[in-house]
């Protein structure tokens, strides 16, 4: 099936995960629509974060406003728009927000029905 969203008519939803903070989605594609991909618009505002964790999927993150900081196994790099992230299976990973504006970025998840 083909899906199209206009994300003006999404809400922000809290991130699922609880440790997760100031962190929202707006989802774009869910396990509902397809098992294969689980895609969200996210916003992490200013000084939120997600804490480090690892997953059984593949993630992909593409920045598009705002700066952050990526951990990436025992590195960290700072983010702007413009860059992409992929996170392999089983990398531990998590993204803080240390400015004084909103990190918006799009993730997606492969298979889509892991967490």
């Amino acid at each position: 099936m083909v899906k199209t969203v206009d994300i003006k008519n999404v809400e922000w939803q809290p991130h699922p995960n609880t440790k997760c903070v100031k962190t929202y989605l707006k989802p774009l594609l869910t396990t509902a629509d397809d098992l294969n991909l689980r895609t969200s618009l996210m916003k992490v505002e200013p000084g939120g974060m997600i804490p480090p964790h690892t997953h059984e999927t593949l993630e992909f993150f593409y920045f598009l406003e705002g700066e952050g900081v990526m951990i990436k196994g025992d590195l960290e790099e700072k983010t702007a728009p413009g860059h992409a992230v992929n996170i392999p299976l089983g990398v531990t990973h998590g993204l803080r927000n240390e400015t004084k504006h909103d990190l918006i970025f799009i993730s997606c998840f492969a298979p889509g029905d892991k967490k």
